[in-house]
């Protein structure tokens, strides 16, 4: 069952599953099945104040869909689902952005996130869309969940 206040998101883990559930069922029982439901079901555009609702259209290039401002909205929701959502917006642009500002001054052009975060679909499409908003490729390979795990054998290999 999952417990939202507005300062954080706090996931306990069901105690147990029932062995009749399928895998899929029981995979979504999970903390992380919760938390992607929860972002799936909401919207951050509830929460963020966007380019669009500041000006009318494109401003220097940045289309009204872009976040001026994480849980800026004067008037924002207040359900559990937009507020996952809105977060999960704002951790993934903010690896996004660190990303490209890292790779400014170098020729690094190319950028492959890794790690369980990428697990969320939602997450994915974010860093896609902060890569192409600072002209560079953001990949999100399909099982980059284990990238950590693979590297650990492969140092252990050695």
């Amino acid at each position: 069952m999952a417990h939202l206040t507005w300062q954080t998101i706090s996931l306990a883990h069901p105690s147990h599953a029932s062995a009749s559930l399928s895998a899929s069922e029981e995979a979504d029982s999970t903390s992380a099945g919760i938390t992607n439901k929860m972002i799936s079901a909401g919207s951050a555009a509830r929460v963020d104040l966007t380019i669009g609702d500041i000006c009318k259209g494109d401003v220097g290039g940045l289309s009204p869909d872009v976040t001026a401002a994480n849980f800026g909205k004067k008037v924002m929701s207040t359900d559990k689902n937009d507020i996952a959502a809105g977060l999960a917006n704002m951790v993934f642009q903010t690896a996004g952005v660190m990303a490209a500002l890292a790779c400014k001054n170098t020729d690094c052009e190319h950028v492959v996130f890794v790690g369980a975060m990428t697990e969320i679909p939602e997450g994915r499409e974010m860093l896609r869309a902060v890569g192409n908003l600072h002209g560079m490729t953001f990949d999100v390979p399909a099982g980059g969940t284990y990238a950590g795990a693979l590297g650990a054998v492969l140092r252990c290999c050695k």
